[in-house]
């Protein structure tokens, strides 16, 4: 049982932290960046067990692929954390009680990226680069806070130098996320069943059905979204790296702020479940994405 609760416990919340860090694909781990990262990380969290600290991880070996296998289920629960927050939203306020208000919620907060900001009540013609709160939308701040939780129980790793990683990687793979709900909902491809309180539902077209969400008048809400719309690198690994592009330019004090207000939204638990070279170009970013880059 201890060698199973250090592994679920702190070696993978350990590998998810560091895989969420600095210089790393959001998407895609190579296998040369993940074997050091698997390797550095046993050898600290299993240092005083005899059996296992001299264990040699390798290319598809056990703790490779169980690896894997978790860091996917953690890359899917940043779409899981989204939708399961715009569920929540939409089963507590009475003003989005159809699908258009529901709707036109979706596209108002996709309009210019304001889902990011934390303060769109500015009047200024310049529009979103008078926004204050980049990076730090209840949004925003809601879904980072799944990622912690996940990694919650995570150990320093000196020879990752993961004390002072930054989570830029998690940020544009949660920030993403919503993206993608928001969008499900605004074209109509994210439906919700409402089950009565009295234990009668409201029934819709079901495909893939995600998190549920009490209403105020005790009803339950649960998402359903369309077939192939899931939150993966296929549909959405274009919109992660242009927004990895925009939060590289976020000071690194900024960005432990942006942390700091997450950890605000974690659930009480024990235990949480690319490099580019120097001399390589940056990246163009989409026009879309321009105006994020005013923001430090």
């Amino acid at each position: 049982m201890r060698g199973m609760s250090l592994y679920s416990g702190v070696f993978i919340p350990t590998v998810a932290h560091a895989a969420g860090g600095e210089n790393v694909h959001p998407w895609l781990i190579e296998d040369d960046t993940l074997i050091p990262i698997l390797t550095k990380t046993w050898n600290v969290v299993y240092a005083d067990n005899p059996s296992l600290k001299n264990y040699k991880i390798v290319l598809g070996g056990a703790v490779y692929h169980v690896a894997k296998q978790c860091l996917s289920e953690w890359h899917g629960g940043f779409g899981s954390a989204a939708v399961m927050i715009i569920t929540s939203l939409m089963a507590s306020d009475y003003t989005y009680e159809t699908d258009q208000e529901r709707i036109n919620f979706a596209k108002f907060w996709l309009e210019d990226n304001c889902f990011h900001f934390s303060d769109i009540s500015s009047d200024d013609p310049e529009g979103c680069v008078a926004w204050t709160g980049m990076w730090q939308s209840m949004f925003v701040l809601q879904t980072f806070a799944a990622h912690l939780n996940y990694t919650q129980g995570w150990v320093k790793v000196p020879a990752l130098n993961s004390e002072n990683d930054i989570m830029r990687a998690s940020l544009a793979l949660l920030a993403g996320a919503v993206k993608h709900a928001l969008y499900l909902l605004s074209v109509g491809a994210m439906s919700f069943t409402i089950t009565m309180a009295t234990g009668k539902g409201k029934k819709k077209a079901t495909t893939i059905r995600k998190g549920k969400a009490s209403a105020v008048n005790g009803d339950i809400w649960e998402a359903v979204i369309g077939e192939n719309e899931s939150f993966s690198e296929l549909l959405w690994g274009y919109d992660m790296c242009m927004l990895l592009q925009a939060i590289k330019n976020v000071p690194s004090t900024a960005m432990q702020g942006i942390v700091q207000q997450a950890q605000q939204y974690m659930k009480a638990s024990s235990c949480g479940g690319w490099s580019k070279g120097a001399d390589e170009p940056e990246e163009e970013i989409d026009e879309k994405y321009v105006n994020l880059l005013a923001f430090r």
